[in-house]
């Protein structure tokens, strides 16, 4: 049986399937990454470090983890997690699915696109990951995004700084929105967010190299110049504040020996999602 570590256990300890609106989700799925190996046991990590969070988020002035946060049991295989998110979107939860490596984005979205049909998509990553196929494989983590791109043409990627020619080119010749960090320039990636349909539901893909590495050192393939702590939470209340956000994945974490600040961070990320969630009245 899959170990079941609660999220932010000590406030949540009375948390049901049936009384909460937050589900977490463990998908620590890894067969493609192609640097640095580890995502596998991003879910665990991120959920032993949630134990040490302060309940009440002082920013937003909100306590999620009294609403109710049920944890599924951590798991790699996709069966069970794909049947897991079917299970919190059947009950009408908000999931927060953890990863592993962001393949689990294109295969958590067709599920949600089932349920809401017609979906926005925004991206936080560091690499577009818009390639058809990647060392023989169509469902790389290197083509997560291109793999939504088959299912929803409203996409929108914040962070990017690490693009081959195609994908480039890809991009401009589909008019997809992008923010490419260097342009320090929070109204172009404000802008970048704002630009999806607000009349269709929102699934977020949080991949944690969109985050500057002196913030998220731990993850796979990590690239200077990333988004700062505040920038990307701004950004992620943008979202929530202009669309109906149904779900939220944060991949990629890949902790490391002796240092628990990814795990930490992480987990705070995703109380973050939980908060805003919380703050705008969608829950």
């Amino acid at each position: 049986m899959a170990k079941k570590i609660n999220f932010c256990a000590d406030a949540n300890k009375f948390a049901t399937f049936e009384n909460s609106p937050f589900c977490i989700i463990p998908f620590g799925y890894e067969k493609t990454t192609s640097y640095m190996k580890g995502t596998k046991n991003g879910p665990k990590a991120l959920l032993e470090a949630s134990e040490r969070l302060e309940p009440f988020d002082e920013q937003f002035k909100v306590t999620a983890a009294e609403k109710g946060v049920f944890s599924f049991g951590i798991n790699q295989k996709k069966e069970i997690a794909l049947a897991n998110i079917d299970k919190a979107l059947a009950g009408n939860k908000f999931p927060i699915i953890l990863g592993g490596e962001h393949t689990i984005t294109p295969m958590a979205f067709g599920r949600f696109s089932k349920k809401y049909g017609k979906l926005n998509y925004l991206v936080f990553d560091a690499h577009a990951d818009l390639k058809d196929e990647y060392m023989g494989s169509k469902w790389s983590h290197a083509c997560a995004t291109r793999r939504v791109y088959d299912l929803t043409k409203n996409i929108a990627l914040v962070g990017i700084r690490s693009i081959n020619s195609e994908e480039s080119k890809f991009m401009d010749d589909n008019h997809i929105p992008v923010y490419y960090p260097y342009r320090r320039d929070m109204m172009a990636a404000l802008d970048v967010v704002s630009s999806l349909d607000p009349s269709l539901p929102l699934y977020i893909s949080f991949d944690l190299d969109g985050l500057d590495p002196s913030v998220m050192p731990g993850v796979g393939t990590p690239e200077p110049g990333g988004l700062s702590w505040y920038e990307a939470i701004s950004l992620l209340d943008a979202a929530f504040k202009t669309y109906n956000v149904v779900g939220f994945d944060c991949v990629e974490l890949m902790p490391l020996k002796n240092s628990i600040v990814s795990d930490f961070i992480a987990a705070k990320l995703v109380y973050k999602a939980m908060a805003l969630k919380i703050k705008y009245g969608r829950y």
